[in-house]
């Protein structure tokens, strides 16, 4: 019985090991914030796009197949006189700027790294 009750418990405190080290990390990264840069990264580009594309959908496949590193879950739109979309990644978020007359789309990308995931 003691063998398979120690094999047990070493399975489940191999599987917890990796969540808690996470939290450990997350913990000390929260608290002691002056310790590590969390301002993420920006840059920005311009895109050509095709004019007049009415769904966003059909923007951010653009997109994405336009420029290799613009990739991600599209998470919210807002219509208007230029079209703004999300693409977002773990630490990362593509922000578009679509003009539907001209084409012409505006990409600002902000990248966090692993501690500005954790947090």
């Amino acid at each position: 019985m003691y063998p398979t009750i120690r094999t047990v418990h070493r399975l489940l405190a191999s599987l917890c090991l990796p969540f808690l080290l996470m939290y450990g990390v997350s913990a000390v990264q929260m608290s002691h914030g002056a310790w590590f840069t969390l301002t993420p990264a920006v840059r920005e580009s311009v895109l050509s796009l095709p004019p007049d594309l009415a769904d966003a959908r059909a923007v951010a496949r653009a997109a994405t197949a336009r420029a290799n590193d613009v990739r991600g879950e599209l998470t919210s739109v807002v219509i208007g006189d230029e079209m703004t979309l999300r693409l977002v990644l773990p630490g990362t978020v593509h922000e578009l700027r679509y003009r539907r007359q001209t084409g012409e789309t505006r990409v600002k990308t902000s990248v966090s790294g692993a501690m500005g995931m954790l947090n």
